[in-house]
C-alpha cells in the first residue's frame, strides 16, 4: 500500500467519523450544518483520492 492510499483511508473514516458525531450533536443546532458539509468533503476526498489510486 502507498502512502496516498493510507491517507484516503484515513481521510475517509475520519471524515465518515467526524460526519456521524457531528450529526448527533446538531439536531436543534443549524449552525453546525457548516461543519458537517467540510466532514462530507473530506469524507469524499478520501474517496476520490482512493478511487485515483486504483485508476493510476
Amino acid at each position: 500500500m502507498t502512502w496516498w492510499v493510507m491517507l484516503g483511508w484515513l481521510a475517509l473514516v475520519v471524515g465518515v467519523a467526524g460526519y456521524v458525531i457531528g450529526l448527533r450533536r446538531s439536531r436543534r443546532n443549524d449552525e453546525l450544518a457548516r461543519g458537517l458539509i467540510l466532514w462530507m468533503a473530506l469524507a469524499w476526498l478520501g474517496v476520490a483520492v482512493l478511487v485515483g489510486a486504483e485508476v493510476a
